[in-house]
Order: C-alpha cells, then sequence, then structure tokens
C-alpha cells in the first residue's frame, strides 16, 4: 500500500524542479506557499496598475522611491510618478513627470546623495526635486566631470554605503564609481565580460557580467582598493552560464541568478547553486541570451538586473521564460534569413513572477501577469522587466510586462481579481508492480463563495505531449487550428496559455478534422468567438470528487504503475493537506 502525503512527514511542502518524483511538487502556477507555511493556497493576481492609454506601449526600464514619490522610468523618454502614499492600483492617481530624461535600452534608475539618477546611453541624468522633477541630462559628465558612458551596453547603477556614501555604474567591460570626496574610479574587467548586474553587501560590491564568449563571472570589488595605484577586483567568481541576469543580498548573502536557470548563493569562496528552474536541466537558450546574439537591451534578457529582488526570507523573480529558438526559413545554415521564435520554454517553467524561499529553498510559481479580468495568466512574456518592492496595505511589488505586441502593463497586486492557481504533484509511484489508486483526499479551508476546486490526473504520458497549437474560437467552446492536433484524444486539457483568455482551461469532449483544419469542442465556455489564442495540450483528465465541508475527496477506480494530480484551485482557497492511498495489485 502507497501513501503518499503533503505536507510531507517533515511537514515539508518541496518543489525540486529537477525530475518528475523527487519533492511533494512537480509544477506550479499562482501559487502561494510561504504566506502560510504547510498550508498551499492561490497567489493574489498581478493586476494592470495604469490604463492602457497612460501607458501609451512603453516598456518600463525602472522603477523607485524617491522623496516621498514613487518613480516609473519608460521608454520614449517618459516618467510616471505617484505620491508613495498613495494607492498605485488607481491609474488617475499617476501623472507624466516634466522635463522627462533621455532613456534607451541600458538605462537604470537609483537614488545617490539624495538625488535621483537615471542612466541614458552615455550619461546619467539628475533630479533633485521630487515633486516637480527638473532634469540634468549631463549630470554624470558635467556637473561631477565623469568620463561619457559607452553606447549600446547596460547602464545598471548601485550605491554602496560602506564607509562614504558610493555611485556605481556598470560601462561594458568597466565598472565605474564615484563619491563627492574621492571622486572617480574605475575597475577595468576581462575583455570578454560585460557588467550588467550589481549588488552590495556588508563588505564589498559585486559585479555580474555576459559574456559572448561563454563563461560569466562575478567580480568582487572594495572601494578604493588598488595594485600598483590601479583600481582593481579582489576576487572573481565562476558562475554557471554565460550570464548573471540578477543579483540581490538576503541577510548577508549573495544571490544571482544565470541564464541556465540557476540561483547561485555566495559562500565566501563561491557561489554554489542553491535552486533551479525547470528548465535548467533542458538543452534550451531563454530569450535574449543566445550566445554571440545577447540582449543589450536590459529589458531583452530573461531577467532584468532588477528583476530579482529581496523581499523577506525570499528572492522575487520576474521571468520571461520564452525559448529563444532560431528557424531557419530555408533550412540552409549558411544563408541570412534565421528568424528568433519565441515558444514556451517548457510546461512547467511559466513566465511571470517566481518566489524562492532562501529558508527552504523552493522556488515556485507566485503570480502570473494578467491585463484583462477575464484572464488568468499568462504562460509567456515578450520582455522582462524590474521589480519594485513595495509591502504596503495596497501591495507587495510592482513590476512589468509586455503580454501583448501592442501593449506593456504595469503590475501591482489587486485583490479584487479572483485568483486561481494550480499545483501537480510528483508522481506518485506504486510501492510493488501495480496499484489500485483507491482514495484522494484534500484537507482545505472551508470554500467561501464563488471559491471552486478542481481535481485532474493521469496515470501515463502521452510521448507527443505538450502540443501546441495556434487557432481561433469559432465560439466560446469551440476552438479552430491549422495545426497537428492528431494526438488529442476525448477528455485532455487545452490550457490558453498566451493571448485572449490567457490562463483559462477546459477539456475536450469532440475533436473533426477537415481539409487540416482541427475544430476541437470544449465542455465549457472560455472564449469568444473570433478571438485568438496560443493553447497547450495534455492528457489530464477531470476526476468526479465530493466536497463535503473540509474534505474533498475521490477514488480513481484505476490501475496503473504510478499516478499524478493536478489540483485547480478558484478563489481564495487554503489546501491545508493531501493524501493519496493505493493497494498492491501485483506483488513482485
Amino acid at each position: 500500500m502507497a501513501v503518499f502525503k503533503i505536507p510531507n512527514s517533515n511537514g515539508q511542502i518541496r518543489q525540486s524542479n529537477k525530475g518528475d518524483i523527487y519533492g511533494e511538487l512537480w509544477g506550479t502556477f499562482n501559487v502561494d506557499l510561504t504566506s502560510s507555511p504547510g498550508k498551499i493556497k492561490t497567489s493574489r493576481q498581478l493586476y494592470t496598475s495604469l490604463s492602457e492609454s497612460k501607458m501609451d506601449n512603453d516598456d518600463l526600464y525602472a522603477s523607485c522611491i524617491y522623496g516621498g514619490y514613487l518613480y516609473n522610468i519608460l521608454s520614449g523618454s517618459h516618467v510616471q510618478t505617484i505620491e508613495a502614499y498613495r494607492n498605485p492600483r488607481i491609474s488617475g492617481s499617476w501623472e507624466s513627470g516634466s522635463g522627462s530624461p533621455n532613456t534607451s535600452g541600458s538605462t537604470d534608475a537609483t537614488v545617490f546623495d539624495n538625488k535621483i539618477l537615471v542612466t541614458s546611453s552615455t550619461n546619467i541624468a539628475m533630479n533633485s526635486n521630487a515633486g516637480t522633477p527638473s532634469w540634468d541630462e549631463d549630470w554624470w559628465t558635467t556637473v561631477v566631470s565623469g568620463t561619457a558612458l559607452t553606447t549600446a551596453v547596460p547602464h545598471v547603477m548601485d550605491v554602496s554605503n560602506i564607509g562614504q556614501e558610493t555611485l556605481f555604474v556598470t560601462d561594458g567591460n568597466l565598472v565605474r564609481y564615484y563619491n563627492p570626496t574621492a571622486g572617480h574610479s574605475f575597475v577595468t574587467l576581462a575583455e570578454d565580460q560585460v557588467a550588467c548586474a550589481l549588488a552590495t553587501d556588508y563588505k564589498a560590491t559585486f559585479v555580474g557580467t555576459y559574456s559572448n564568449s561563454g563563461k560569466a563571472r562575478v567580480y568582487e570589488i572594495y572601494v578604493g582598493e588598488q595594485v600598483d595605484s590601479v583600481p582593481v577586483a579582489r576576487n572573481s567568481y565562476p558562475v554557471d552560464g554565460t550570464a548573471v541576469l540578477s543579483m540581490d543580498v538576503v541577510d548577508g548573502v549573495v544571490y544571482i541568478v544565470t541564464d541556465r536557470g540557476h540561483i547561485q548563493a555566495f559562500n565566501g569562496v563561491a557561489f554554489v547553486t542553491v535552486g533551479s528552474f525547470p528548465f535548467a536541466f533542458d538543452s534550451v537558450a531563454i530569450d535574449g541570451m543566445s550566445v554571440g546574439d545577447i540582449a543589450a537591451s536590459n529589458i531583452d534578457r530573461g531577467i532584468h538586473p532588477k528583476g530579482m529582488r529581496a523581499y523577506g526570507k525570499s528572492l522575487l523573480l520576474n521571468v520571461n521564460t520564452n525559448n529563444q529558438l532560431i528557424d531557419d526559413l530555408a533550412s540552409n545554415p549558411l544563408d541570412n534569413d534565421d528568424i528568433f521564435s519565441n515558444v514556451v520554454v517548457n510546461e512547467r517553467s511559466a513566465s511571470g513572477v517566481w518566489e524562492f524561499d532562501t529558508e527552504t529553498r523552493v522556488l515556485n510559481h507566485r503570480y502570473a501577469l494578467k491585463y484583462s479580468a477575464n484572464q488568468v495568466g499568462f504562460h509567456r512574456l515578450q520582455n522582462s522587466a524590474p521589480i519594485l518592492i513595495l509591502d504596503n496595505q495596497y501591495t507587495r511589488i510592482l513590476t512589468a510586462g509586455r503580454l501583448d505586441s501592442a501593449r506593456t502593463d504595469v503590475f501591482v497586486e489587486n485583490p479584487d481579481q479572483v485568483p486561481t492557481g494550480y499545483f501537480i504533484t510528483s508522481e506518485i509511484d506504486s510501492n510493488t508492480v501495480q496499484e489500485a489508486w483507491e482514495r484522494f483526499n484534500l484537507k482545505i479551508e472551508q470554500l467561501g463563495d464563488g471559491d471552486s476546486i478542481e481535481i485532474k490526473y493521469r496515470t501515463s504520458k502521452n510521448r507527443e505531449y505538450p502540443a501546441y497549437a495556434s487557432g481561433t474560437f469559432l465560439s466560446a467552446n469551440t476552438f479552430n487550428t491549422t495545426d497537428d492536433l492528431s494526438m488529442v484524444a476525448e477528455g485532455d486539457e487545452i490550457e490558453l496559455i498566451d493571448g485572449d483568455n490567457a490562463g483559462l482551461m477546459a477539456h475536450v469532449t469532440e475533436i473533426d478534422e477537415s481539409e487540416s483544419v482541427y475544430s476541437i469542442t470544449l465542455d465549457r465556455d472560455i472564449s469568444t468567438a473570433g478571438l485568438t489564442c496560443y493553447a497547450r495540450f495534455q492528457n489530464w483528465k477531470l476526476a468526479n470528487h465530493t466536497e463535503e465541508g473540509q474534505i474533498v475527496f475521490t477514488g480513481l477506480g484505476e490501475t496503473s504503475t504510478y499516478v499524478q494530480f493536478k489540483v485547480v484551485m478558484t478563489g481564495d482557497v487554503e489546501v491545508r493537506g493531501f493524501m493519496n492511498k493505493g493497494n498492491s495489485k501485483n506483488e513482485v
């Protein structure tokens, strides 16, 4: 007899992201594992903060708080401000600043010497009037006599308060730093390294790089340290990846995330892997990270340099997990017609905001992004963005993302949006050859009005799954596509991962194929006639279940070598425990 429990006997809920059987969870989407340890909860929805017209299709390059105001620094040399005490969910509270600074893909923002600074392609602009901003565009080169910055490389800033307040800025293979007393200095890195991320702990500033030679590094810099009167980095550490995408500090420990999907922590002598995204174990290149063609723009790499931010004992990461595949239109490796085709990396690696708990070392999907109330959340993004930790009465975070080619949005938590999330268990193996899966139980908090739970399962994998298709809804429950869906069977699941109604799910009741058009009829309405989307198909089957107060239970009536469950939660749902029991059918 096999009994599988969540939490396990040690009170843990682990998502290892490696393989199919380790840990209790195989995958998550829009799930909160940290606010109430030992429970699985739906996470609040990240919803648009500013109206589409006010955003004007601009990308968010940087956010910061200065002088009691929250600043959004955008493409098109635009700036948005709001008093920090006001509700950022109300679009009308935001205003456009006057005299906006020049911005580019290299732009970052920080507060230094009681001024807000914004980098451009060659300079750093300054504003010292929080209420009515007026920007000095060439503060760096004229006011403080700094050397002009190099174009087409990241200009990320950080401020060290070890001793005198010191400004750091990345500039190709140079790391420049400045304070009014000591003046300007710069550290030269190896020629093949491009500095792209910064973090300061209690003693030094750490610099992450990317490299078109294939090996990224982290440099450890102490202000004023020199060899033969030349400023130098004290140490240089190799990392597991081509790029350090972002870095931050939790409890004095420097953490980085690499393009290979590994979260690494500095142990005093090296950066060691402490967590990984599911895609870390596949051969993929996430968006903007093809060696030899690494994107210089901060928002075009898979994670923005400030897209991983510390929140208590956790790290929150806004990640674009699109897989940057190269399509050769003529199937000729020597021609010049290659194009990039962004597809989802794998079904366990949805884009959005993930959370890494530095104590439990669990990395799970925390927030999906959406711009319409009838959406659950996108699995694919079209660029990355920074995260700003607000942690106030309105929202924990502010971030952004391009979900559609025609719009970018700024997102905050919105308690008025009905959350939907799910967790998928690891494969529950039989203790003998096969088992009859007799009983499945969920312990939950009492469901409220409008709350619901769905239980799905599978006892085998279809080698042709997951299958993806782009199509149009003929009606609210009929999906048409010219992509090959010959593997789809009645009862299988469709999940809309991109486009209109992203995140909604249903199950197949009928499949028709005529003149290379597949028409898939579903068991519920999940769209509107004429709307397009990108869909994923998997062999999850719905299980009938019974709800009795705080218990949800079902019996599958199937015999197999393993079983796996997907639990979909809509509303403010809390799962206190999970138990699955099987009886042996074939002894060894």
